[in-house]
């Protein structure tokens, strides 16, 4: 039987394990940055969730590349972008959703994060590609989380694939994304140090 407490220990893992090096290193909470790509970025969110269900301290931000936030595959576009993405197929989606849940229900939160509770989570940065497969994921991820009063940033890259960051070492988008990565982390992570150091000090 799928127990979806298992994200916790694939997602939250490396997580915690930052968590023992925060304490090394003594930096603060809101110095730190969980993220993923495709499944990746769909436990990224899901992580997010379960710790703010248990109760357990929250990453300063986030960042989702081409996130599968929908284990229910319902979203349009995984019907409409089939041409235009090579990297994903309809059957092949399926195939690995069901040897991942079994007989689990595919629109449970921790498996599939646009239908939790989203509201209280970090700073997140989506990134996906105007022809993958998962862009009606991402964008139903964004709304859904706006929604719930989270400061995120959605960026759709024009004519871009699922993780097209794979291909940076020949395709420019692939390294301005990276590159974009980098700088949105610098830019919420000094608004969120700057904050955090506020609270302490009061």
């Amino acid at each position: 039987m799928f127990d979806l407490s298992r994200v916790l220990v694939i997602g939250g893992a490396g997580y915690f394990g930052r968590l023992l090096v925060q304490d090394l290193l003594d930096c603060t909470q809101a110095q730190i940055v969980i993220g993923g790509d495709s499944a990746g970025g769909g436990l990224t969110a899901a992580t997010l969730v379960a710790l703010k269900e248990d109760g357990k301290p929250l990453p300063g931000a986030a960042v989702c590349i081409s996130p599968w936030t929908d284990l229910a595959l319902t979203g349009e576009s995984l019907r409409t972008k089939t041409k235009a993405d090579p990297m994903i197929t309809n059957e092949g989606i399926t195939r690995v959703r069901d040897a991942y849940l079994g007989d689990a229900d595919p629109t449970a939160p921790l498996a599939s994060p646009i239908y939790a509770g989203l509201s209280g989570l970090p700073p997140l940065l989506i990134q996906v590609g105007e022809n993958e497969v998962l862009l009606d994921d991402s964008q139903r991820l964004a709304e859904r989380a706006e929604a719930a009063g989270v400061d995120v940033t959605l960026e759709v890259w024009p004519e871009m694939i699922h993780v097209w960051h794979f291909f940076a070492a020949m395709l420019p988008e692939g390294q301005q994304a990276i590159d974009r990565i980098g700088e949105w982390v610098q830019q919420r992570l000094g608004a969120a140090v700057t904050a955090s150091r506020s609270v302490r000090n009061n």
